[in-house]
């Protein structure tokens, strides 16, 4: 066979493959956005007016996990970046690291300009970052419009909000493991790329930020609801924004290549959440296992000789005169059956 056929053929296939891969990135792109509208219209069924209206008006909670957020989160994503990235000659996936961890979208310009251009300098000193605006905007309008659905079915269909609440928790469950794998299945190539550092870096970055939120809440005295909120919110990254920005910007091999740290953090990020969720269930079940139907909680916490008492008070008073005032008589009452 002639070289030049041999090279049309190998042209042809990688054109080939190329189609493919940009028709199951279509696929899961929509499926994404399908699957987050529907959870997020799940969660306006589940938000209460009154609950954001009384955050609103004492908003300390939202100021401390903007500030976890906005500030921590760039600069634990800078220093992973450096030392375990950059140090190793690895700049443009370091890039793709520093990008993620910018990448709820507001203060991502401003981080950029002051701690992204040494590791942009490094990758290709004439190299312009194109911050995607528009793509930023749509991505709030999707999270947005269908939180405002939920809402909207919970004051005029508070029986569909209802069962949407029990739904809420099994489908987020369910969307987090259908979107890892297909996620995975569709760039399983770039995978054979991954190394050691690629996957600390990956790993740190998220489960850093779900202790520094949790941590800075509980130094701050949040209630435990606010804690988790707060953990969640400043440890999982919109990997979707900063995997588009990386794709305008660089071109070719090196978009997939830089996108790979968005896409490891991607999967790193439910493993905490999930094994806290798995925690929080056990214990529940233990308090509920410890607590059996019929018997009154405050009866494992009397001494042996105040139950004595009490059983020999019952004997007497049943064998006692039945025609004595009631009023003389002494029941003992579980306090919880009483309320």
């Amino acid at each position: 066979m002639e070289k030049g056929a041999v090279e049309f053929i190998t042209n042809s296939t990688s054109i080939l493959q190329f189609s493919n891969r940009y028709v199951l990135d279509r696929i899961f792109v929509v499926c994404l956005i399908s699957l987050i509208s529907v959870c997020n219209v799940l969660m306006g069924c589940e938000l209460n007016l009154h609950v954001v209206l009384s955050t609103i008006k004492r908003p300390v909670a939202p100021a401390i996990g903007f500030f976890t957020q906005f500030a921590i989160m760039p600069l634990l994503a800078y220093s992973i970046a450096i030392f375990v990235l950059s140090s190793k000659g690895m700049h443009l996936l370091a890039l793709g690291l520093f990008v993620t961890g910018c990448s709820p979208g507001v203060m991502m310009p401003l981080w950029i300009k002051l701690l992204g251009t040494r590791l942009i300098k490094a990758v290709a000193p004439t190299l312009t970052i194109h911050i995607p605006y528009s793509k930023i905007v749509a991505s709030l309008f999707t999270l947005i419009v269908p939180l405002f659905i939920g809402l909207i079915i919970a004051k005029y269909k508070p029986h569909w909000a209802i069962r949407a609440r029990k739904l809420l928790r099994p489908f987020i469950i369910s969307v987090l493991i259908v979107l890892i794998i297909f996620g995975v299945a569709i760039n399983l190539w770039l995978f054979k790329l991954i190394t050691w550092p690629i996957l600390l870096a990956g790993l740190l970055l998220p489960w850093c930020g779900f202790m520094f939120g949790c941590f800075t809440s509980i130094l701050l005295a949040q209630d435990p609801p606010d804690v988790t909120a707060i953990a969640i919110e400043t440890g999982v990254q919109n990997t979707g924004i900063a995997i588009m920005l990386l794709k305008l910007t660089f071109p070719g091999t090196d978009s997939d290549i830089a996108s790979l740290l968005p896409i490891t953090v991607a999967c790193f990020t439910p493993a905490p959440l999930l094994f806290g969720y798995a925690i929080h269930t056990l214990i529940k079940r233990l308090k509920e296992k410890r607590v059996k139907p019929g018997l009154c909680p405050a009866d494992s916490s009397r001494s042996p000789l105040a139950k004595n008492e009490e059983e020999e008070v019952q004997q007497n008073s049943s064998t006692g005169n039945s025609d004595d005032d009631e009023s003389d008589r002494i029941e003992i009452v579980c306090p919880t059956t009483a309320l």
